[in-house]
Order: C-alpha cells, then structure tokens, then sequence
C-alpha cells in the first residue's frame, strides 16, 4: 500500500485539522461573548452616567426653582416698576397688502396670435385662398372666445382687487382707530394722574402691576382700586397655588433598581416655603407700588392676596383670601429688604390677623373693599416685624 494511503495516517491528520476547527470556533465563541459583555457594561455604564446625569439636572431644575421662589424679593430690588405712559403708545403698524397676481393684469389678446398665415405662391394656386379663408373663419371665432375670456376674467380680477383693496384699508382704519383709542386712554390716564383721578391712578397702578416679573406659573390677574380720599390703594393679587412649590425635594439615581428616584419634600418645608413666596409677594407689591406711584398720591397700601382652589368637601370652586396686608409709606420705609438674612414671613407669628380676612365680594374701583383697621407694626421697631399677616393653608 502507498504511504500516501495510509489510512491511520489521513485519520490522524483529518482527527488534528478537526480539532484545530473545533479550537478556533471555541475561540471565535470566546470572543464574542467577552465582546457581548464588554459591550453590556459599557452599555450598562452609559445608561448609569445618563441616570447620573438626569438626577443631576433634575435637581439642578429643582434647586433653580427653589432659589426662584426664595428669591422673589430681593432679585426684584433692582426692578425700577415705573412705567412710562409713552413707550405703551401704540403705531398701527400694517404691512403694505400683498395682492399677488390680482395687482398684474394678463396681457390683452393680440390678433397676431391668432390670425393664419396667408397662402403664398403655389400654395395659393392649389386652393390655398379657400383653405385660408377657413383658417381665417376658425381664428376669428378662437380670437373672439379669447377676447370673451379676456373680458370676464379681467373684470372678475378687478372686482376681488377691489374687495382686497377695501379690506385693507378697513384694517387699516381699525388699526388706526385702536390705536388712538389705546392712546387716549393713556392720555387720560396720565392726565388722571397728575389730577389725582381714581380711575387714573387705579389703571396705572394695575400697568404696574402687570409688568412685574414674576416666575413661570404665577397668575397674572391682579386688580387695584385707589380712594383718593385717603390716599389709599387696595390691590387684589391672585397668588399662585402651593402647587407652585415641587413637591420633590431631590432626585437620586438607585443602581440597585437602575432608576432615578424623587426623594418627597416633607409637607412642613413645602408650607413654610409656602408661606414666604406669599411674604414675598405681598412686600414686593408694596415696594412696587411706593415706588411707582407719583409722589404724595398714595400713603397707604391694602394687599388682599387669593388664590383660585376648589373646596375639598363640596368641590366648588372657591377664592379664599391667603394673606392680608395693610401698610403705611412711612411704616414701609424703614425695612432692609435687600438683607439676606431676613425672612419676610416671620413677622406673621408676630402680628395678630384675623382667622378669615375682609374679602371684597365685590370688587369696584370706585370703593375698594378693604380692611379698615389691621394691625401693622410700630414703625420703631423695623427690625424685628413687619407690616404683614398670612393665612397660608397647612
């Protein structure tokens, strides 16, 4: 037999290239487990740096709430809440109308377009007069339907430009009549304030009020009614619900559960912050108002501050009175609003309100409903109260 046939001698070489085979496949395998789980853990690694990074913007978002709503009075120190009556004048401000294809006519039908070319040479020896004057019949009729389609067609475009011309000089009368009538109700408004009108001055008083800058989710609705008799204004301010505080005090990301979890703020913190954005409020409205109001016109101040709820036992819709507040220029002066230390609410467990504040029912610039006699603290001792009185719900 052949050396070359030997078949102990193909089986060990066949036995060996199996085996290698075998080997490299194993090692194949190896290899894209130990790929599958790197890519597992540096998966798993990315999605625990997102959750780090999801707690750590949560809580950042949070801390900037917070730091907002802590902050209510002192970042609006540097505010100047007078308003000029003459940047609130309004210019009609209408753009020149875009008429588009009614403002260009088509053009007129022209006879060249249409009339045959006369039969020349042999052509009109071959019956090319009769044939033309068919051709000629054919584009008299075709140029008569154009110059018919012509006619309607241009009337039709100069009827709708017409109509566009019209609606766009009644927007322009209306934007024009608007705004002298938003004009000349500042005109009389600063008239009003210089005569000491109640109307006058309620109506700048509520332009101040409503440029004040106030976080995303207050309210906007606040009224105010001046008494010139007394040189008092009353303002109504709808504060924002105790929604406005997160309910989450932090965010932490669990690896155990791979999740990021809010930690609960604790219902005392929520109320106590509560009660300062109401302080804050109320003060900050007093501090606008000493400020923007025209010198010697307003001497004493009533802050009624409610809140839109909804009455948990018989579910209407209700507007209790939260805090109210009553205060004198003189008495106002003396607070060191900008002092980082200072809490405004504290000098609630000081004053003494009533359990359910005056609430003006209904509401009227002409008398302003308002509490006539509330306590405020004696302007010697500035450091140690202030003139306010919350009513916060717990």
């Amino acid at each position: 037999m052949a050396r070359g046939s030997d078949p102990y001698s193909s089986y060990r070489e066949w036995e060996k290239a199996r085996l290698a085979d075998q080997r490299a496949k194993e090692q194949a395998t190896r290899r894209q487990e130990q790929e599958r789980k790197a890519r597992e853990r540096e998966q798993a690694q990315a999605d625990a740096t997102a959750r780090d990074e999801q707690a750590t913007a949560r809580n950042a978002a949070v801390e900037q709430r917070i730091e907002k709503l802590e902050t209510l009075l002192r970042s609006s120190l540097t505010w100047d809440p007078r308003i000029s009556l003459t940047t609130l004048r309004r210019r009609p401000d209408i753009a020149p109308p875009d008429l588009g294809s009614l403002a260009v006519p088509e053009p007129v039908p022209d006879w060249t377009d249409f009339a045959p070319e006369p039969p020349r040479g042999l052509a009109r020896m071959l019956g090319g007069r009769q044939r033309h004057e068919m051709e000629l019949r054919a584009a008299e009729d075709a140029f008569a339907k154009a110059q018919d389609g012509y006619r309607e067609r241009e009337a039709s475009r100069q009827a709708r430009l017409a109509r566009a011309r019209r609606a766009y000089g009644q927007a322009v009368a209306d934007a024009e009549r608007d705004a002298a009538t938003h004009n000349a109700h500042l005109d009389r408004i600063a008239a009003g304030l210089r005569d000491g009108d109640r109307h006058a001055v309620s109506d700048y008083m509520e332009i101040v009020l409503a440029h004040s800058p106030y976080p995303d989710g207050f309210p906007t609705e606040r009224h105010a009614g001046y008494v010139p008799e007394s040189s008092l204004l009353a303002v109504e301010w709808y504060l924002p619900p105790v929604e406005i505080v997160p309910e989450h005090k932090s965010f932490r990301h669990i690896k155990t559960r791979k999740a990021v979890e809010p930690t609960i703020r604790p219902l005392t913190e929520i109320r106590q912050i509560y009660q300062r954005v109401i302080a804050q409020i109320a003060l900050r409205t007093l501090r606008e108002v000493f400020d923007a109001a025209p010198a010697g016109l307003i001497s004493t101040i009533v802050f009624n501050g409610r809140v839109h709820a909804v009455d948990p036992v018989t579910g209407r819709r209700i507007q209790p009175h939260l805090i109210t507040l009553r205060a004198t220029r003189e008495q106002f002066q003396p607070l060191v609003l900008s002092e980082p230390s200072s809490n405004p609410s504290s000098a609630s467990a000081d004053t003494s309100s009533p359990t359910s504040p005056p609430t003006p029912t209904n509401w009227s610039r002409s008398s302003p409903s308002c509490p006539t006699a509330w306590p405020t603290r004696a302007p010697s001792t500035p450091s140690t109260s202030s003139p306010t009185s919350t009513n916060a719900p717990t």
